[in-house]
């Protein structure tokens, strides 16, 4: 995973999500469709976001405290 910003309540698009966990955008979405993501529709469009604090956990079992990235 590469290191950058806090993740705390920090939303993030799948390309985004893909650089940052070394993935192609087709595992971000693969994962979502299996229930490992939580993706959150963005009002009137098919875009999607993620909450990077939850992706973490979820894909890494851990989670960064707080204020350190």
């Amino acid at each position: 995973m590469k290191e950058n910003a806090t993740t705390s309540n920090r939303f993030v698009s799948a390309a985004q999500l893909a650089e940052i966990f070394e993935v192609s955008i087709r595992t971000v979405a693969r994962w979502q469709q299996e229930g490992i993501l939580r993706g959150y529709k963005l009002a009137g469009g098919r875009a999607c976001r993620f909450n990077l604090e939850e992706a973490e956990r979820a894909i890494l079992g851990t989670t960064t405290p707080k204020g350190q990235a």
